[in-house]
């Protein structure tokens, strides 16, 4: 549904073949019904015609063509050969259509992933098990929409009573945890019908599919959760699982490495098609949304630019490089931190679990919170290109400041732009020189940056291959987006500011600690630290996928 509203957003000529449980109301009547293969939704973008402004039209041929399944995706000879479609139709009739780019929405399992960029799943650790239950009757008062039950399995009684069962076991060493709630009425239910969800994690032994072994019932599950004294909300936990536990939809959790764009970016990837992540946090339909809108806004800029030069085709490579810059950061830090979610049901440290939510806004869990909560795409930002990094130099670098590198004990200050050395300006107060150690990763995009007017800051990386990421801008009162460049600073290299130079970061990607040499004032911090914020957003960087 969002890919079908992205390409009619642009409004450009294309060709429509939709998932039938996942599309519009119009595509399932299409595309639908049990004698429909094994198919996923794909958006193939035709974009022959010229797009001249208020010229282009939206055809779905792929909705009055019948199409039923997207079967293949071929491409013709050379680098630069013609991308290819075949459809599969109704009675075994297949077609092949040219296209220029094509949007894979086909979740999870997606056979043009599969075909193009495999993607490998990772079960852990921690190797952990989600169950579903849709239960008839409503549960007890409960403070808000949503309720989460947490038990530490009684593992002596459950050794006693199933002896070495292997998955009892296993989850027996962990905590499990039950998350229950009012489901909204289906259609055609019967005046009052109410029915509960419930959707639980339990631990795993190891990544395979006999790990479950005997889980699957409802008596092993009420045992798990059985305790001393229950409140009415557990009560009717444990009345649901020995009742439903039977019937319970069982999946691995699992994530995938994030890939948004394939053939060099002619081939799309959106929502969990560009990666699958733990369902610990509930945040994979955010991110498909997210997804959908950014894709939608690339489609405009990019018709758009095509429209001012009056060409006849879309840089369909262009548009997905922007897509993937936009939403790479955003989806991995999302997919990293839904899996360090789902450590505590391996680990069974449940009081780490509570300390961790109970530790406020500032504290790491509830900082990664805030960032998860806040950090969508605005439109704002969406729709701008992304800042391009390139490997600082001491002459790409010259106008913000001086890139130093190592040298040789015993050679003389060189300072001229052709140095080694870097110009000081320190006279303005008692300098500081410190060790700052700073939480990774630390997004590679940028929506504030500040200035010190009156010192010349070093920054530079502790560790032989640690490097990182820099935005800066000309000195000024007036930044703009336009002013900024973003630059890698290279291992055993450390950069000088000039006075006055705009700056954000240091940024990188790897989840990790790092240490930075910083040189500055005693008070820059206090007395001399302008921020001003550019944008409603985040403008992303585009980097080496090599680069840390």
């Amino acid at each position: 549904t969002a890919s079908t509203a992205a390409t009619a957003t642009s409004a450009a000529t294309s060709a429509a073949a939709s998932a039938g449980t996942s599309a519009a109301t119009t595509a399932r009547a299409s595309f639908g019904g049990a004698e429909s293969p094994p198919h996923l939704g794909s958006l193939l973008c035709d974009y022959s015609l010229p797009l001249l402004p208020n010229r282009a039209r939206l055809c779905l041929r792929g909705h009055r063509g019948g199409v039923k399944s997207v079967a293949w995706l071929q491409v013709g000879g050379g680098g630069g050969g013609e991308l290819a479609v075949t459809v599969a139709r109704g009675g075994g009739v297949t077609e092949t259509l040219p296209a220029d780019l094509v949007v894979a929405c086909d979740g999870r399992y997606s056979a043009l992933r599969q075909q193009l960029a495999p993607a490998v799943p990772c079960y852990g650790p921690p190797y952990v098990a989600d169950f579903r239950i849709v239960a008839p009757g409503a549960p007890p008062p409960m403070e808000g929409p949503l309720w989460r039950v947490y038990n530490r399995p009684d593992a002596a009684a459950l050794a006693a009573k199933y002896g070495g069962d292997t998955a009892i076991r296993a989850a027996a060493e962990g905590v499990v945890r039950v998350g229950l709630m009012r489901m909204p009425a289906r259609a055609g239910a019967a005046p009052g019908e109410v029915e509960t969800g419930l959707f639980g994690n339990v631990r795993l032994s190891d990544e395979s599919l006999e790990a479950y072994g005997s889980l699957r019932s409802g008596a092993v599950l009420r045992d798990l959760f059985a305790a001393p004294r229950l409140d009415p909300i557990g009560d009717f936990v444990l009345r649901v699982l020995e009742a439903h536990g039977d019937a319970a939809h069982w999946a691995r959790k699992q994530q995938t490495e994030t890939a948004y764009a394939a053939l060099g970016g002619r081939v799309l990837f959106c929502g969990d098609s560009a990666g699958a992540i733990y369902p610990s946090l509930g945040q994979g339909a955010n991110l498909s949304l997210e997804d959908a809108c950014v894709v939608a806004a690339a489609f405009r800029r990019g018709l758009r630019d095509e429209q001012r030069r009056d060409a006849a085709r879309l840089d369909a490579a262009a548009l997905a490089e922007h897509v993937a810059a936009v939403r790479g950061s955003r989806r991995d830090f999302v997919r990293d931190m839904s899996r360090a979610h789902a450590e505590h049901v391996s680990s069974g440290d449940l009081d780490a679990e509570a300390a961790a939510w109970n530790d406020g806004p500032d504290g790491e869990w509830g900082s990664r919170l805030g960032r998860l909560w806040r950090g969508w795409p605005r439109a704002a930002t969406s729709e701008l290109p992304p800042l391009r990094a390139r490997t600082a130099t001491r002459a790409n670098f010259a106008a913000f400041g001086e890139l130093v590198a190592e040298s040789e004990d015993g050679e003389l200050y060189d300072a001229t732009a052709g140095g080694i050395d870097a110009s000081l300006d320190l006279s303005q107060g008692p300098p500081r020189l410190y060790l700052m150690r700073l939480d990774g990763p630390r997004e590679l995009s940028v929506s504030m940056i500040t200035r010190h007017q009156r010192v010349t800051q070093c920054l530079g990386a502790l560790g032989e291959e640690k490097d990182f990421y820099l935005v800066v801008h000309q000195p000024g009162d007036e930044p703009s987006v336009g002013g900024l460049n973003a630059f890698r600073v290279p291992p055993r290299h450390f950069v000088k500011l000039h006075a006055g130079t705009w700056h954000a970061g240091p940024l990188w990607t790897r989840d990790e600690h790092r240490t930075f040499v910083n040189l500055e004032l005693a008070d820059t911090n206090i007395t001399d630290h302008d921020c001003v914020d550019l944008v409603a957003g985040s403008i992303p960087l585009l980097v080496d996928a090599a680069a840390s």
